[in-house]
């Protein structure tokens, strides 16, 4: 990554495992029954390649 390489962007720490990540973060996870019933509930009709075309810039 090109700001990495920069010096732009610095870890905060040497060693820092995803596990570490999540537990300082308090990272409980998703309720996969929930995410699929507020999807169902939205009720999106566009296609996924459309969707993802809005989010850039």
């Amino acid at each position: 990554m090109k700001n990495f390489e920069t010096g732009i962007i610095k870890p905060l720490r040497k060693d820092l495992t995803l596990h570490q990540l999540l537990e300082e973060q308090h990272f409980k996870g998703f309720d996969r029954k929930e995410l699929d019933k507020l999807a169902k509930e939205i009720n999106i009709q566009e296609p996924i390649e459309e969707l993802l075309a809005m989010l850039k810039p």
